[in-house]
């Protein structure tokens, strides 16, 4: 697996479709942040340079497409109770 600095150093070279699914995933899932702002400064140099891809309805599409993450705040009571009950 390549590190993090050479995945750094090839987001030019990746086609504006990758450049968007690192951004989603940033999104989604709150993950590698860093790449995702080099992602989208790559989109926006690339659309200062003319071109036309339209990477928001991109990124809006396959973030609706996810499904939604919810999570419930952790009851440290109702939990504390079903570890009393366990068995040793």
């Amino acid at each position: 697996m390549e590190n993090f600095e050479e995945v750094k150093k090839k987001i030019p070279t990746f086609d504006s479709n990758k450049l968007c699914q690192i951004i989603v995933c940033d999104r989604y899932l709150n993950f590698n942040r860093e790449l995702a702002v080099l992602a989208m400064e790559e989109l926006s140099r690339r659309r200062q340079a003319g071109d036309a891809f339209n990477f928001e309805s991109v990124i809006e599409k396959s973030l609706a497409e996810l499904p939604q993450i919810t999570t419930t705040p952790l009851d440290i009571r109702s939990l504390m109770g079903k570890m009393s009950g366990w068995k040793k």
